[in-house]
């Protein structure tokens, strides 16, 4: 049996400099969102993450801004890198809806345990949440259902009872 890979750790993402932080409180201009989005698409994982998780600290701005973010968060879900697609999840988190519950089901069929873990921790309270625990309880890997398990019962994990 071979154990599985630790979560990807979305806070793992490369430190973001003053020059980054200097672009969060202008994500509301075209041209730092244009450049978010570049990086957001580059070859480099790192880079990837790196932008995915600048647009998510930043999309306080109009709703054409948040729609190109939750653009970037879409394309994030599918990244070749789990660590990537792990951000995504993170980004998730702070996003309600229809469309968010449905990406973490989306989630949930990731082939990186990690990534289904992630959405299992972000999945919620609601009844949404607890059918997708309940979905997760039949995973295929074992830690994946052990959280659910875990995050269904009355004491749930952290103090967060479903």
């Amino acid at each position: 049996v071979v154990a599985p890979e630790a979560p990807p750790d979305p806070a793992a993402a490369p430190a973001m400099t003053a020059e980054d932080q200097a672009l969060l409180p202008g994500l509301g201009d075209e041209e730092a969102i244009d450049g978010l989005i570049g990086m957001a698409r580059d070859e480099d994982p790192e880079m990837r993450l790196q932008a995915l998780a600048m647009l998510s600290q930043g999309a306080q701005g109009s709703e054409a801004d948040k729609a190109i973010v939750q653009s970037a968060i879409d394309a994030a879900l599918t990244d070749q890198d789990a660590r990537v697609r792990g951000q995504a999840i993170q980004a998730l988190a702070s996003r309600e809806g229809a469309e968010a519950m449905l990406q973490l089901w989306q989630a949930l069929r990731d082939p990186d345990p990690g990534v289904r873990i992630l959405a299992i921790e972000n999945a919620g309270s609601g009844e949404q949440g607890k059918a997708l625990l309940e979905e997760a309880l039949s995973d295929q890997d074992e830690s994946v259902r052990a959280l659910a398990r875990a995050r269904l019962e009355p004491d749930g994990v952290e103090g967060d009872p479903l």
